[in-house]
């Protein structure tokens, strides 16, 4: 995953304790970050990262089962550098919800369901809404890239939003992106 400037992944430290490895672009400095002490003895769970608010979450929930609850870590830097996790909501239990995908707004999460539709979970009032996009879960993986590619042009323009900028985007025109880059931001794709 990449943030204001850094790359995030899973690894293993040599003696196989998991944690995310940084590696931040501008310093060109690798780092290692902890995982919450709860998550040290249940590796069964899947986990994934994700942004809300602008810091870095980690969701964690079971690797199986229809019915699942969604934990909701956030993480906190202090100004040594240093790094503590809080829990900031679990969410469900949910009847056929697979996984977090990415959060679309303070309160709104997209999420897949088991057969490869994308849902919205409001938060703030606890619901689901089916939205209208069916169909095989490959497909479910492209909305999934559709919606990070989304977010990360909103972050980018966010983050200049008065200097000009020139971004290259190779895709597969059978893929949607021209209309939801359109519709979020006014780029039109060539």
């Amino acid at each position: 995953m990449y943030h204001e400037g850094t790359y995030y992944w899973w690894a293993d430290t040599d003696e196989g304790v998991e944690i995310i490895q940084s590696f931040d672009m501008s310093e060109e400095v690798f780092g290692q970050i902890s995982m919450p002490e709860s998550f040290e003895e249940k590796r069964e769970k899947y986990r994934s990262l994700g942004v809300l608010n602008g810091s870095i979450v980690l969701f964690r929930y079971p690797s199986r089962g229809d019915e699942r609850e969604f934990d909701i870590w956030g993480m906190e830097k202090d100004e040594f550098g240093g790094v503590s996790w809080s829990k900031l909501l679990t969410i469900g239990p949910l009847r056929g919800i697979e996984k977090p995908l990415v959060f679309v707004s303070s309160d709104e999460l997209l999420m897949e369901a088991n057969e490869g539709q994308i849902v919205l979970y409001n938060a703030r009032t606890q619901q689901l809404k089916e939205l209208p996009i069916n169909g095989h879960p490959a497909r479910a993986q492209k909305m999934k890239l559709l919606a990070q590619l989304d977010f990360a042009i909103l972050q980018l323009i966010r983050v200049t939003p008065s200097s000009s900028m020139h971004i290259t985007i190779s895709v597969n025109k059978t893929w949607p992106f021209d209309a939801v880059l359109q519709r979020r931001t006014g780029i039109f794709l060539k």
